[in-house]
């Protein structure tokens, strides 16, 4: 197929996989149709031709396209998404019963989401499992891959909040790997942060008290946090952890602390609306956010840019020394904000 391999290349896409009788095709978006074929000199068994129909975009990193045996279900829930799980039959039945039980709380989780991210971008969602070891775990648009016959709770929050940040609204470069990194990582503090809540009885500040440890955990962290610009990655490492996910996951903490907790859900929702189906730029990320600012002086929206430069932009020595980020915002508060 044409492919530009590049992330703000998103087409649309039809998938039709002839396959031997008895295997499953799965790819991004709707499944349209199954079509069983008669045995020809290709498939002497019978054939099968499936038909998936993505109507929005993909950038070409994130199609997905898996043939094996799989048990496929789909279910139409009352937002009339339709969620799609499937698992490789050779995972054992417990692990299998086990993965589904997590899998089921993908609606739940989607549901979560919508509540800082605003409405689902696409109109399903869905879970494959494969046994292979691919060594990771991938936010494949609407079809979210686990390897390795398992699947973890704390991952999938991660993986289906790239759908909102990473699928729908892409990033314009591979640089900006962390922009969309930095917000499934959130994506997983927002997770452990409810969790919290749950425990203290459904407290508003346990969510809140959870972020900032969070937040003063990660901040006194390792060197390779400080040790490279999110922005300027090495490809070697464009995935290594700390630069790519949870300095910029921890920057968002922040952001959310200086913009107000609504404020900063106000930007997400609107950047999705404003670059829906399409790309983000650095500049336009900086400028959504800035926006949003409580006071938006001169002096407020200078201070703002310093503290994207401070975390997204800049290189520190080891362990961050006396000039890692000092506009923080939760927590180790140095510098402030005041505006």
């Amino acid at each position: 197929m044409p492919l530009n391999n590049h992330p703000s290349s998103k087409p649309t896409y039809d998938f039709y996989d002839t396959v031997p009788f008895g295997k499953t095709a799965i790819a991004n978006g709707e499944l349209v149709s199954q079509q069983v074929n008669l045995p020809d000199a290709s498939f002497p068994g019978g054939s099968t031709t499936w038909h998936w129909h993505s109507p929005e975009g993909i950038s070409s990193y994130l199609v997905e396209n898996s043939i094996g045996s799989y048990d496929l279900s789909v279910r139409l829930a009352a937002s009339g998404i339709q969620y799609y799980q499937a698992q490789d039959l050779g995972i054992p039945r417990n692990r299998a019963a086990n993965n589904k039980a997590i899998m089921d709380m993908q609606e739940s989780i989607l549901n979560f989401q919508t509540g800082f991210n605003g409405s689902y971008p696409f109109t399903t969602d869905g879970v494959v499992i494969g046994v292979p070891n691919a060594g990771f775990e991938e936010e494949m648009q609407t079809k979210i891959t686990f390897a390795n016959e398992f699947i973890d709770l704390d991952t999938l929050h991660h993986e289906n909040m790239h759908q909102w940040w990473g699928d729908n609204v892409s990033e314009a470069n591979y640089n900006l790997t962390f922009f969309k990194e930095g917000l499934a990582t959130l994506g997983e503090y927002f997770f452990a942060a409810a969790n919290a809540q749950a425990a203290a009885g459904g407290s508003s500040a346990a969510f809140e008290q959870s972020l900032v440890d969070t937040f003063n955990t990660e901040y006194a962290g390792s060197d390779l946090l400080w040790t490279g610009a999110p922005s300027d990655p090495r490809p070697a490492t464009l995935f290594s952890g700390s630069k790519t996910y949870r300095r910029p996951g921890i920057s968002y903490i922040a952001l959310r602390r200086i913009l107000g907790t609504a404020n900063f859900n106000a930007a997400l929702q609107q950047i999705q609306a404003t670059y829906r189906q399409g790309s983000i730029t650095e500049p336009q990320l900086e400028a959504a956010f800035t926006s949003f600012l409580p006071r938006p002086s001169a002096p407020c929206r200078a201070r703002l840019g310093q503290f994207f430069t401070q975390w997204w932009d800049t290189v520190y020595p080891p362990g961050g020394g006396a000039n890692r980020p000092q506009i923080t915002g939760p927590g180790l508060d140095g510098g402030g904000f005041n505006c």
